[in-house]
C-alpha cells in the first residue's frame, strides 16, 4: 500500500471508530482541565500498533473498557458543563451584561456527529413504516420503499475528500440494489430502456478515495432518483460543482437532497416513482450558528437554460412541498429565521455553469 493509500485508510478508519465521532463532536467545548481528554489519551495509548496502521486486530476488551469509560466521562463532563451554563447565566444577570459564551445555536444543539449531518436528520412530517434509514460510509438515506427512491439523502462534503484518487475506476461500477433492500428495492432493469438516467444524490465524486466499499455504495439504487439526462448534466450537475467549490472555500459543508413526488407519480417499470422536482440544501457553520443555502428545481426546468440563481428557494417552502422538517433540532425561534431567508451563503465563486477543469476530471 502506497503511504497515501496509507494515509487514507488511517483517516478512514478514524472516521469510523465510535470514539473519534465523541471526540471530534465535543472537544471544542471542553473544559482544559477535564478527565476526559484523559481517558481519550488513554484510549489511544492501549491501540496496538498494528490496529492504529490498520495492520492487525485491535484490542476488543480493552477498547471496549475505554469506550465505556468515555462515554461515562462524557456524561460527567455534560453534567459539569450544564452547571457551568448556569453559574455564568447568574453572574452575567448579576452584573446586567449579556451572556455570550453560548451563543451558538448550533454547536449548541449538535448531538454526537453522525457524519452526514449537520445538526439533525430530516423529520418527516407524515411517518411512515414503509421507509427504513440506511447509513453508508459516505451518506444516510431515509429510503421510501413504496416509491422505491430516497425522500432525503444527506452527507458532508470536506475539502480534504475532494482531490482523492479513486480505489475503483468508475467505468468497473456496476448500480446495485442496496443489500439491505434486496428483493424491495430498485433494480438496474427497473431504469433500462426508461429515458431517464440513474440520478446521484451523493454525488460519486465525493465519494472516492475514502474506501472502496464507499465508493461501490455510491452506486447503490438506495442513493438514486430516475432523472432526466438533460438535468441530470445541466442544473443538477451545475449544482454538485458549487457544492464542491464552497468545500473548497470552507474545509466542511453539509447537503442533504431528494424529491418532490406528486400525489401520483409515474413509475418506471411499473415500481421506481419518478419525481416532479428535486431540493438540495447546504449549510455550513459559522462564528454565530450556520449559512445556509437552498434549491428547489423543476424535472421541466431541463429544458431551459438553466442559472442556479434563479432556483434559490427559502427552507420553509421546500418543507412546504415535502412535508420534510429540516433543522428541527434548532431553537424555534432561530430555526424560523434560518428557514425563512433565501440564502445565507456566499455568492458562487464562479459564474453559474463555469466549471474547472480540476471539476471536470
Amino acid at each position: 500500500m502506497s503511504d497515501a493509500r496509507a494515509g487514507r485508510a488511517s483517516r478512514h478508519d478514524q472516521r469510523r471508530c465510535p470514539a473519534y465521532g465523541i471526540v471530534r463532536s465535543r472537544i471544542s467545548v471542553l473544559p482544559r482541565s477535564s478527565s476526559f481528554l484523559a481517558v481519550l489519551v488513554a484510549y489511544i495509548a492501549v491501540q496496538p500498533l498494528g490496529a492504529q496502521q490498520g495492520t492487525g486486530p485491535p484490542n476488543v476488551a480493552e477498547t471496549t473498557r475505554v469506550l465505556a469509560e468515555l462515554r461515562e466521562e462524557l456524561t460527567a463532563t455534560r453534567a459539569r458543563l450544564e452547571l457551568l451554563e448556569d453559574r455564568i447565566d447568574r453572574l452575567s444577570e448579576r452584573l446586567g451584561v449579556p451572556d455570550t459564551t453560548f451563543s451558538n445555536p448550533v454547536i449548541h444543539v449538535r448531538l454526537d456527529d453522525e457524519e452526514h449531518e449537520f445538526v439533525s436528520y430530516p423529520v418527516h412530517r407524515d411517518q411512515d413504516q414503509t421507509n427504513t434509514l440506511l447509513k453508508r460510509i459516505g451518506y444516510t438515506t431515509y429510503h421510501d420503499l413504496d416509491h422505491r427512491i430516497p425522500l432525503w439523502v444527506s452527507y458532508k462534503v470536506s475539502q480534504q475528500w475532494l482531490d482523492e484518487p479513486a480505489y475503483i475506476p468508475r467505468s468497473n461500477l456496476r448500480w446495485r440494489t442496496d443489500p439491505e433492500l434486496a428483493g424491495t428495492g430498485a433494480r438496474d432493469r427497473d431504469y433500462r430502456h426508461s429515458g431517464y438516467s440513474r440520478g446521484h444524490m451523493a454525488m460519486q465524486a465525493l465519494l472516492r478515495g475514502r474506501s472502496r466499499e464507499c465508493e461501490r455504495q455510491g452506486f447503490f439504487f438506495a442513493n438514486a432518483i430516475p432523472q432526466r439526462q438533460s438535468f441530470n448534466a445541466g442544473i443538477w450537475l451545475q449544482l454538485e460543482y458549487q457544492v464542491m467549490r464552497w468545500a473548497r472555500q470552507y474545509g466542511d459543508v453539509w447537503v442533504v437532497c431528494g424529491p418532490v413526488l406528486p400525489p401520483n407519480p409515474a413509475r418506471l417499470n411499473g415500481r421506481v416513482s419518478v419525481p416532479t422536482g428535486f431540493y438540495k440544501i447546504v449549510a455550513r457553520d459559522t462564528a454565530d450558528g450556520m449559512a445556509v443555502a437552498a434549491y428547489f428545481f423543476t424535472h421541466e426546468f431541463a429544458s431551459a437554460p438553466a442559472r442556479l440563481h434563479q432556483s434559490i428557494f427559502t427552507i420553509d417552502a421546500i418543507e412546504r412541498k415535502t412535508g420534510l422538517d429540516f433543522f428541527a433540532s434548532l431553537p424555534d425561534a432561530y430555526e424560523s429565521q434560518i428557514e425563512a431567508r433565501q440564502s445565507t451563503m456566499t455568492e458562487p465563486a464562479l459564474a453559474d455553469g463555469q466549471v474547472t477543469a480540476e471539476e471536470a476530471r
